[in-house]
């Protein structure tokens, strides 16, 4: 088995999230230290309903760090942004929030930031972290398509598919992950970045998972219009997980 780690996030500071969300680092990485991921959304979805002051979990690809004249970068996930926050962030009372460590993190990284959405209006929104999840990401690519991948539990895996829904195809997974070794913890569809949007172009889907425990499940999709019975899908896609 060959084990596909592109893309390695180690960050010191968690914060541990109750009522189902990412528990706190530190730990082996063992069973015990398994996170909940039910509780984590798309920045999309907050911002549809927005929760000020309270803390939640979102996920998102990471961009503009280090490009910007500020303790911040961009979190995206279903085509929405926001603006996350790991320093310099002081309440209305002056008192001072503790920072973020971000060592290890890179743009184009995937990640789980737990925090809270504050409010005022900023564009794109401003979102002040208590925690950066230091699960590792292993993103497989089509190219991985029928063989297996090998994950330690609090593994963040990420499934990367070409795809364009302009088409009507989309890609679905072909029967529910009823597996107590994984959860799944989201999908999103990532539209290149041009100057110049064309219309009809693709991008690619991304489909996150995480490693809860210990065990083996097979991944199954297939990209076909979601309304068309009966009919082949145009493609598939299968990945053997063996979460150790």
């Amino acid at each position: 088995m060959k084990r596909l780690v592109f893309v390695l996030v180690a960050v010191i500071a968690v914060a541990a999230i109750t009522g189902g969300s990412i528990a706190a680092a530190g730990g082996d990485n063992g069973a015990a230290d398994a996170p909940d991921v039910s509780g984590v959304v798309r920045v999309s979805e907050l911002l549809a309903d927005p929760a000020y002051g309270t803390e939640v979990a979102i996920y998102g690809q990471v961009s503009l760090l280090g490009e910007l004249f500020c303790p911040c970068f961009e979190l995206r996930s279903g085509n929405k942004t926001v603006m996350v926050w790991y320093d310099l962030m002081v309440d209305e009372d002056g008192e001072a929030r503790p920072a973020v460590n971000i060592e290890g993190i890179e743009n184009g990284d995937w990640i789980v930031v737990t925090g809270e959405l504050q409010p005022g209006g900023a564009t794109p929104a401003e979102f002040w972290a208590s925690g950066i999840d230091e699960a590792v990401n292993v993103s497989v690519e089509a190219g991985d398509n029928g063989g297996d991948v090998t994950l330690a539990v609090g593994d963040l895996m990420v499934i990367n598919l070409e795809s364009n829904p302009t088409t009507g195809h989309i890609w679905s997974l072909a029967g529910a992950v009823e597996d107590d070794a994984i959860a799944f913890a989201g999908n999103d569809f990532i539209a290149p970045e041009s100057a110049e949007p064309m219309v009809g172009q693709g991008g690619v889907e991304v489909w996150a998972f995480r490693a809860l425990a210990a065990g083996e499940v097979t991944i199954s999709m297939e990209y076909a219009r979601p309304w068309e019975q009966g009919v082949e899908p145009v493609d598939t896609f299968g990945i053997t997980v063996v979460v150790e």
